[in-house]
């Protein structure tokens, strides 16, 4: 019998988390939480860079669950009016 390794839930970057909606929060133009956040992020990324990112990328993000990759962690800093190294680190 061979013994399986035990999957670990992923590891959860609450840091980011706090920080992201932090940022959220200061921000004169990005709505209130449970206001259309997730949705607004959408349409920025559409919006100010022609792309198209899934509902459920920001909400993972918001959750803790992912980062964004390095581009759009960039973009993301630049709609919210941040230091992407405050935000990403």
């Amino acid at each position: 019998m061979t013994a399986t390794k035990p999957t670990q839930p992923p590891t959860r970057d609450q840091g980011f988390r706090i920080r992201l909606n932090e940022a959220c929060d200061n921000s004169p133009f990005c709505p209130e939480l449970n206001q259309g956040r997730l949705s607004w992020i959408v349409q920025q990324f559409k919006l100010l860079y022609k792309e198209t990112i899934p509902l459920e990328t920001p909400r993972k993000w918001f959750a803790g669950d992912t980062k964004p990759r390095m581009d759009r962690s960039y973009r993301l800093a630049e709609i919210l009016g941040v230091d992407p190294t405050w935000l990403f680190t």
